[in-house]
């Protein structure tokens, strides 16, 4: 019986002897303190090794101007700005956040490693020689000598090392020698670049929403009309078994309606021989002698 209702609580809360199981847990990362006006952003953390200025750090901390944060092995971390828009930070990233243009702007400054930028408001990114400023969804990655940044969505301003403008799906890089080169990537190449990202902030599966296939469904809904059955006809009392499954049979192929017989109406009585006619020069003997 507890298996069952288990089984059904979704569909049984009102029934008596099945209790409803706790609503699974959001993830830690979706525990958020208030936005505060004297700081950039709020902290996410998918890992045990974020460090803040040095010291370990966990989810809910508050990025201030001037803060380093920095990931290590099998970390991500993803900084939501309190003006709307993000930066999500790859494992062995760190960055520095700094507030710039009289603090109308963040500067987000990549010593090494790489992350994913949306842009709400004015967000400005250095990475090794390269410092673009965007309004718009970018990958960023550096290893501090040579830099590229890769236009997901909108475009991006190329301010060093030499101006340019660089357009969705577009990738712009420098070498560790200064050599620039610009690409355009198909739709695919250009989001392979961030297939990194979905290693982190994944949702635990049963929380995802995600549909069914139809066999699926079918399956579930057998299962829980016997167990509705069985349920109810438990506390009944009844030890009937319960009632088949009916399925609804194929129906037989069409056929020509049969041809009903046609009567044929019976010939009529043969009418008698006539008599022979008498040969020619001789009378007919008509009379009986």
């Amino acid at each position: 019986m507890k298996r069952l209702c288990l089984l059904l609580s979704p569909l049984l809360v009102t029934i008596s002897g099945c209790e409803q199981p706790p609503p699974a847990s959001p993830p830690p990362w979706e525990h958020l303190p208030p936005v505060r006006e004297d700081t950039i952003g709020r902290l996410q953390v998918d890992g045990t090794h974020a460090y803040l200025n040095g010291g370990p750090v966990t989810n809910g901390a508050y990025i201030r101007a001037g803060d380093v944060l920095s990931t290590g092995a099998n970390t991500g971390a993803k900084v939501i700005f309190n003006w709307g828009g993000y930066v999500q930070l790859d494992e062995n990233t760190d960055p520095e956040f700094t507030l710039v243009r009289q603090g109308a702007c963040v500067l987000v400054k990549f010593a090494h490693g790489r992350g994913l930028l949306k842009s709400v408001q004015c967000v400005e990114a250095q990475a090794g020689p390269l410092a673009v400023v965007l309004k718009s969804l970018v990958n960023l990655q550096t290893t501090g000598e040579a830099a590229q940044v890769t236009v997901l969505e909108g475009q991006i301003e190329v301010t060093s090392p030499q101006s340019a403008l660089v357009e969705k799906f577009q990738q712009y890089s420098v070498s560790g020698a200064g050599a620039v080169n610009l690409v355009t990537l198909t739709p695919e190449q250009a989001q392979a670049t961030v297939a990194w990202k979905n290693r982190f902030f994944r949702v635990p599966a049963g929380q995802a929403g995600e549909g069914m296939s139809p066999e699926v469904a079918v399956g579930i809904g057998a299962v829980v009309g016997a167990g509705l059955w069985e349920l109810f006809h438990h506390k009944s009392g009844s030890s009937h078994p319960p009632p088949p499954t009916h399925t609804t049979p194929a129906a037989p192929p069409a056929t020509a309606p049969a041809t009903p017989p046609v009567e044929v109406p019976a010939a009529p009585p043969a009418p008698p021989p006539a008599a022979s006619p008498a040969p020619l020069g001789r009378p007919a003997n008509t009379d009986a002698d």
